[in-house]
């Protein structure tokens, strides 16, 4: 059996992590104050999947935008991560008998990847990209729209309702 320590250097690099298709969870280790997990394995190498969520890309997307938009009173409390890009990480990396260990943290900057691998071990990177996303930048564009015309329709609608009952 070979068995990985995987390290997570950044808690918000990833939603979820896979290793050969199965869902990793991490527990915070109180003395370095890091995400960790130990997996087990008995090939000689495993597929690393990194995904990260982006709320734009969920069906009920401008539904739920606006209603947190409302709930947050106009976007002033709202602390949800609103990134514009696509991440994706995809990789082979191969095992030793014994313990890996396999940190995950950010990229040097400039580097236009979503996370980089420090270990000892030979990783092969299939996909690791962050990249402006056509989609997401759209679905900013109209939500952005949607905001302010919602603002000036709250605005005339107060402003109604004083002329009215005054």
């Amino acid at each position: 059996m070979k068995n990985v320590r995987l390290i997570l250097n950044n808690k918000s690099l990833a939603n979820e992590i896979y290793i050969d298709g199965k869902k990793i969870s991490f527990t915070l280790n109180k003395n370095t104050k890091k995400l960790e997990s130990n997996y087990q394995s008995k090939n000689d190498s495993i597929k690393l999947k990194v995904v990260q969520y982006q709320p734009l890309y969920n069906r009920l997307w401008w539904l739920m935008n606006m209603l947190f938009f409302i709930i947050s009173i106009f976007g002033i409390f709202d602390r949800r991560n609103k990134q514009k890009y696509k991440y994706e990480f995809e990789g082979n990396i191969s095992l030793i008998d014994g313990e890996n260990e396999i940190a995950i943290s950010n990229p040097n900057r400039g580097e236009n990847k979503l996370l980089s691998l420090v270990t000892t071990n030979q990783v092969i990177e299939n996909i690791n990209i962050k990249e402006k996303d056509r989609v997401i930048n759209k679905r900013r564009k109209l939500l952005t729209l949607s905001k302010v015309l919602f603002i000036l329709l709250s605005i005339a609608a107060a402003i109604t309702l004083i002329v009215i009952y005054l």
